[in-house]
């Protein structure tokens, strides 16, 4: 429920200067001496970044409202990354430590682009398995793990959705699920359960 409304609206595209505006005057407020103009544009540029990664991991957001109001992911970044955490802090830490910031985080700004090519370059490699593609009926999706070299996966077929782990070494299958009928006592009851509306919602 809470990443159904967290990344709904507040991530859409008049939010990004709603939060710009808001953060700029906050920020301003501490930090008069600052050039309010240079200040809203990193804010902004920030904010943008914000939505632009949440985008690329499994949940996505509305990114697009008004223009539609349909959840997009990419799908490439897992939702936490231990590197773009451990990046981030380091330049954070070297501003602290007295470092000039502008090298410092064009430093990690730099590596944040490139590590999100290489996750993009992965993740085609990985669809492009033949195990992986031989294997698919009706449709499959792949779920990024914090190891850029491992996904889980789901491949829908009519009558089952087998769900495992893909690798460059190996695929490893993990499970089965039959699927049940759709009007049958079981699926009515799951499909009125709220904890499944909110997931059926960011599907």
């Amino acid at each position: 429920m809470y990443v159904e409304h967290h990344r709904g609206v507040s991530h859409s595209i008049p939010a990004l200067f709603l939060w710009t505006i808001f953060i700029s005057v906050i920020l301003f407020g501490f930090f008069p001496a600052v050039s309010l103009f240079h200040l809203i544009v990193w804010v902004f540029i920030a904010v943008v970044m914000h939505v632009a990664l949440d985008v690329l991991n499994a949940y996505g957001t509305k990114a697009l409202i008004p223009f539609t109001n349909k959840w997009i992911s990419l799908n490439f970044i897992p939702l936490f990354d231990p590197f773009f955490f451990l990046l981030h802090l380091g330049g954070l830490l070297l501003w602290i430590a007295g470092f000039h910031p502008q090298p410092v985080f064009l430093f990690v700004c730099a590596f944040s682009v490139l590590y999100i090519a290489f996750r993009y370059a992965i993740y085609l490699l990985v669809r492009k398995r033949n195990e992986f593609k031989d294997h698919t009926d009706l449709r499959n999706s792949l779920t990024p793990s914090i190891r850029p070299l491992v996904w889980d996966f789901v491949i829908e077929r009519e009558r089952e959705f087998n769900v495992g782990r893909i690798s460059f070494q190996s695929i490893n299958w993990i499970h089965t699920f039959k699927k049940d009928h759709e009007k049958s006592d079981y699926m009515k009851l799951t499909l009125e359960n709220q904890n499944a509306k909110h997931f059926l919602a960011n599907a």
